[in-house]
């Protein structure tokens, strides 16, 4: 079915007839004249005669359907499915996809891509009049806007990049829901996109099995030959202890996103706005670098770390922000019926001369113990692990702090494991083992073996005089490894947040008392136990949840979230079993967001980007599971209402009317040598 985009064309089809007018009007009546009778010859003239009748016909033919193609070229003649010229006028229902990432604020030529993509949408409103219902989708509201006439400008105007990623997903399966509810004869799906979309996207799983009336298009922004951008992709304290006056080692992963060129800059630490380290970094093209930064930390309390690399065309994704929180003080409850001299010497030594504040109390006192000011519990050879023990410690171990257990005799083997099972945990003691014969089993006496021997020596092969058991349990399923004996069992190991001695502290499990080695032992053991409170460099992405959860706080205070801008607003908390959790609502910034009360801060969040955005290889067209059309003009009107209206076929009657010229040329070339051959 045609429809014809130039219809008063039409009317010249009427100018097909004058050839056929023409060929009437030039006939003549043939005269008979005398001629000697010769059989031969006037058989060839009947020939002839037939053969230039034929090519007349076929060159009247050929006049008449070139003009008849030629008025159909330039009449615009467009095919579609019944739908004929009222899809041109329907009603659309629409829904723009725009792009708010944060990679659309890198710079093509003198302007960003979002201000480009900004002028693509002001053109794109054009093409729909007021009948029409177009909805835009885009980071920066929550749910789908429809656009109106009276809001047009008004939406244009306060149109903002978001410092998030899409989540293509979810906006696809949103317009599915669009097209199902609002359903119209033209359905149309636009794409304003710098399309940097990473292949992690799945197309696959979005919901368009249903419905599928619906064309899509993609608006295509400007190009930039050479993207110069790098970024700092994420940051790992490598430490597993982080001490005042020790050195910190940073693992920070970057990206050169140029494929063609090396790029070159400055990685600079800051601590409260001041310079602590810098490195040069070279990265080839497309090359993904981990480099290491140390760090050092002079005072307690919180450290607010930001790392920076050079400006390029993208700036956002060079920063990255982390926190350290170094308390001054440690509180620790120590939980034994029995103190050995040495143990008790020990302890008195690190609560004088050390951060560590402990507390030493007797089994049957823990069920009073308020919980709220502590950081670290240890148990040393428990003698009753009943229900309200258990209960008591899971709810010290939910509330975030840690537990160390120190077995002993008091407790058969198959008791400790029933207390791990009930903590949720998957270690266990197998068995066990006594050494024989005056024989002893040696602590790996290299500090790389050993997590809590870090640190005390300068150099990282360091051998020392390593303390002997003489007895322990051979641990199975555990899942950290922190202290190792030379046959490759453990001494010590870490689950979640729990950690397991192997051994009791007594003489006849072991030498520990009476060695050089146990005072540093229990330091940095119970220094690392207590890293839950006292060490923080998680971070979260723009997107997700700000949400605190603090300890040692009263629901009576005044509670506020500061963020990175340093705009703050007030909060409610919500109660917990031990603790108060806080809703800061979803991350817009990157940066810091601190928890006060009372004016105090309690906590301090990271937010960074999220280096997804611009990991290759990127989707291409071809990946989705629909068709897109790219719209590559400046004035979208007249491509979208071709496409609405079906396939335009003038070039194709264009091409038919020149065949008809060229088959004009060769008939008349026919008929005139047949003519010349008749007369002679």
């Amino acid at each position: 079915m045609f429809t014809f985009l130039n219809g008063f064309l039409l009317p010249a089809l009427a100018a097909a007839s004058i050839p056929i007018i023409l060929h009437f009007l030039s006939r003549k009546k043939a005269r008979k004249l005398p001629f000697s009778s010769i059989k031969f010859l006037k058989i060839i003239e009947n020939q002839r005669i037939k053969r230039v009748k034929l090519y007349q016909f076929l060159l009247i033919a050929a006049r008449t359907l070139f003009i008849v193609f030629l008025v159909m070229a330039f009449a615009r003649p467009t095919m579609n499915s019944f739908l004929g010229s009222d899809a041109a006028n329907a009603q659309t229902t629409a829904v723009i996809l725009l792009d708010d990432s944060y990679s659309m604020q890198a710079f093509a030529s003198s302007q960003t891509y979002f201000d480009i993509s900004k002028t693509k949408l002001t053109q794109l409103l054009k093409v729909f009049d007021e009948n029409d219902h177009v909805y835009i989708l885009s980071n920066q509201f929550a749910n789908p806007l429809r656009i109106r006439n009276e809001n047009r400008d008004a939406f244009l105007k306060g149109l903002n990049v978001s410092n998030n990623t899409i989540d293509y997903e979810r906006f696809f399966n949103i317009c599915d829901s669009i097209f199902k509810a609002d359903v119209s004869l033209n359905n149309e799906l636009y794409l304003i996109s710098d399309f940097r979309i990473p292949s992690i996207s799945n197309p696959d799983k979005v919901n368009f099995n249903e419905f599928r009336n619906f064309k899509a298009y993609k608006v295509n922004l400007e190009e930039q030959s050479n993207f110069h951008n790098r970024s700092i992709d994420s940051v790992i304290v490598k430490n597993q202890l982080v001490e005042i006056n020790k050195p910190v080692t940073l693992n920070v992963f970057l990206s050169n996103h140029n494929s063609e060129s090396v790029s070159e800059t400055n990685l600079s630490l800051f601590n409260n706005d001041e310079r602590v380290a810098m490195n040069y970094i070279s990265l080839d093209p497309g090359q993904e670098k981990q480099v290491e930064l140390i760090y050092t930390p002079k005072t307690s309390g919180l450290h607010r770390l930001m790392l920076q690399i050079d400006e390029d065309d993208l700036s956002f994704d060079n920063r990255y922000y982390l926190t350290l929180f170094l308390k001054d003080e440690i509180n620790a409850l120590y939980v034994s019926n029995q103190f050995s001299a040495g143990t008790r010497t020990a302890l008195d030594v690190l609560s004088s001369y050390s951060l560590f504040n402990i507390r030493e109390i007797k089994q049957s006192e823990w069920p009073g113990v308020d919980l709220n000011s502590l950081d670290l519990v240890v148990f040393d050879d428990p003698e009753n692990l009943n229900d309200g023990f258990v209960r008591k410690t899971n709810d010290f171990i939910q509330a975030g702090k840690s537990v160390i257990i120190v077995p002993g005799e008091k407790i058969a083997l198959s008791g400790y494991n029933d207390f791990f099972s009930k903590l949720n945990i998957s270690v266990r003691f197998q068995e066990k083992i006594d050494a024989k014969n005056d024989n002893f089993y040696s602590i790996e006496n290299e500090k790389n073996a050993n997590t809590v021997f870090s640190s005390l020596f300068r150099e990282s092969s360091s051998t020392f005089l390593a303390p002997v058991l003489y007895s322990y349990y051979k641990q199975e399923r555990y899942l950290d490894p922190l202290i190792t004996l030379v046959n490759r069992d453990v001494m010590l190991t870490k689950t979640k947040n729990i950690y397991i001695f192997s051994n009791a502290f007594k003489s006849d499990w072991t030498n520990l008392e009476i060695n050089g080695l146990f005072v540093p032992m229990l330091y940095r053991t119970f220094y690392l136990a207590a890293q839950n409170e006292v060490f923080e460099s998680h971070s979260s992405h723009i997107g997700d949840l700000v949400s605190f959860e603090a300890n040692n706080t009263e629901i009576d205070n005044i509670y506020n979230i500061i963020n990175p801008d340093n705009d703050d607003f007030s909060v409610i908390p919500e109660p917990r079993s031990n603790s108060l959790f806080f809703n800061g609502g979803i991350a817009e910034q990157q940066g810091f967001y601190s928890l006060t009360s009372n004016n105090k801060i309690v906590s301090t969040l990271a937010v960074n980007h999220d280096a997804a955005e611009l990991k290759q290889p990127f989707l291409n067209e071809n990946d989705f599971p629909f068709l897109i059309t790219s719209l590559d003009d400046v004035n979208f009107t007249e491509a979208i209402k071709q496409a609405r209206i079906g396939f335009e076929l003038w070039l194709f009657f264009l091409i038919l009317a020149f065949l008809m010229l060229v088959s004009e040329m060769i008939l008349i070339k026919k008929i005139e040598g047949t003519s010349f051959k008749i007369r002679i």
